[in-house]
């Protein structure tokens, strides 16, 4: 009997923490509130997207990130920070290493937003800053709102949290241990002022062990909601009468679970290809999700327009100084520096799963490689223009940067 006791305290423990991984966005969604706000952001979508539309400068958003711990497991290293970010660069501008496993009935509405994420270099005040906030707490655990008249205590340092950075400049994101949900967003200028942002559980950002939703999309999904996005199924509990308002998005009764076998087929759209469950915008586990639409992109363009206008700053915005020059060379050597057509990085011992990017001094990335498996890399750099460069190199446990001087 004691093991059967067991057996079923274990399965129930799956079930409870599964049932907690869904956005916490969908309560203001639902709201009065919420319905009220996507209406008029649809509204001024319709009336203002074509001169949205025709602006082409990359958008370049600097990100803060609070990292409020009450034990040591939930102060996450760095290295976890710039793999979300490197994520979400990817994902938004569709160099995601999974583009293949979009559906061909999907690849031809598939979408890229140009924009470029990261991390804020300046604070308010224009000190240096890594963009990291660390912040040790007394609360144990934060849940996500269901009353947006209150403060939210992650974001209020006197509640146990962290203040927020100035909402008009940076984009907020909480990292913490949360109850309820894998993460959740307060769209801006919906709550009161300071809480706007993005909280994600410790166990829910960059490559982890934190299964289904271990892939870095969770924030990924809560960025989309920050745009202006709603979820792919239109919020109405199965009813296909509900909308996200974008109209290369197929209707869909619910919300995706687990990782389902294209083609997939529902009540609101019962012929293949059926629904889009591999939409970042769906809950399916994040090894499915793989994609925005078109649609959505200039959803988004337009909603950044509306919520966030002044919100590009590349000035403020870059990534880390150099670090560790022991550690970077026990493990990474590259040569020559300066270069001029190319450069050979070697590394001592495997990466797990390592990424190299080469930076201006924008904080733009020039050069991208993922997944390095090989000892060294040849890169070919003659079609970068002379000057100042930054290489950048991190897996799960590492992470260091150096700079590089172009010659011709």
């Amino acid at each position: 009997m004691k093991y059967i006791i067991l057996f079923f305290f274990f399965i129930c423990s799956i079930t409870l923490s599964y049932t907690q991984e869904i956005c916490g966005t969908e309560h203001f969604i639902t709201s009065e509130k919420g319905k009220n706000f996507y209406v008029q952001l649809n509204e001024y979508i319709q009336k203002e997207f074509p001169s949205v539309k025709s602006n082409k400068t990359t958008t370049v958003i600097p990100l803060v990130f609070h990292i409020v711990y009450n034990a040591p497991q939930q102060n996450i290293h760095d290295s976890v920070i710039y793999r979300q970010l490197d994520i979400l660069n990817n994902d938004f501008q569709r160099k995601n290493a999974d583009t293949n496993n979009t559906p061909s009935a999907f690849k031809s509405v598939s979408g890229a937003l140009d924009v470029e994420f990261c991390l804020a270099k300046q604070t308010p005040n224009g000190q240096s800053t890594t963009g990291i906030l660390r912040v040790q707490t007394a609360t144990t655990s934060f849940a996500s709102p269901v009353n947006y008249a209150v403060p939210d205590p992650i974001k209020r340092t006197n509640m146990g949290g962290s203040d927020s950075w100035n909402t008009e400049k940076y984009i907020n994101i909480w990292i913490c241990n949360l109850t309820g949900s894998t993460a959740y967003t307060a769209p801006k200028g919906n709550f009161l002022p300071g809480d706007d942002g993005i909280v994600c559980h410790y166990n829910h950002i960059g490559l982890t062990n934190g299964y289904p939703y271990n892939k870095g999309r969770s924030i990924v999904h809560e960025m989309g909601h920050y745009f202006g996005l709603k979820h792919i199924w239109g919020d109405d509990n199965g009813t296909c009468a509900g909308t996200d308002f974008i109209n290369d998005t197929p209707n869909q009764a619910n919300y995706s679970t687990n990782c389902p076998s294209f083609p997939l087929v529902d009540a609101c759209s019962p012929n293949s290809p059926g629904v889009m469950f591999m939409n970042y915008m769906d809950y399916s586990e994040d090894a499915c999700r793989n994609m925005f639409t078109q649609g959505q992109v200039n959803y988004m363009i337009a909603g950044m327009n509306f919520t966030i206008p002044n919100i590009h700053n590349p000035t403020t915005c870059s990534f880390p100084t150099e670090i560790s020059e022991k550690h970077f060379s026990q493990i990474v050597s590259f040569y020559p520096n300066p270069f001029s057509d190319n450069l050979l990085v070697s590394f001592s011992a495997p990466l797990q799963n390592g990424t190299l990017r080469i930076k201006d001094l924008n904080g733009k990335t020039v050069h991208l490689l993922q997944y390095i498996t090989a000892d060294s890399e040849k890169i070919n750099t003659s079609l970068l223009t002379e000057g100042i460069y930054f290489l950048e190199i991190f897996d799960e446990n590492f992470y260091s940067i150096k700079k590089l001087i172009k010659i011709k």
